[in-house]
């Protein structure tokens, strides 16, 4: 899997997904955005990981 970053706020464009979606992987500890300065960043991998295993779907 690739170590790769991505802007949080760009990873719904980048991932087809709503914000609400990011938002909600965040506050539920699936995805860690790391800082750098005042910007947040994510793996592409850790995103990945979550629609692999489906995780974009509600319960």
């Amino acid at each position: 899997m690739s170590d790769s970053i991505l802007r949080l706020k760009d990873a719904p464009n980048y991932f087809k997904v709503s914000r609400t979606t990011i938002w909600r992987w965040r506050k539920q500890g699936i995805i860690k955005p790391y800082l750098i300065g005042r910007i947040a960043y994510v793996r592409i991998s850790d995103i990945l990981h979550q629609i692999d295993n489906g995780q974009s779907r509600n319960p």
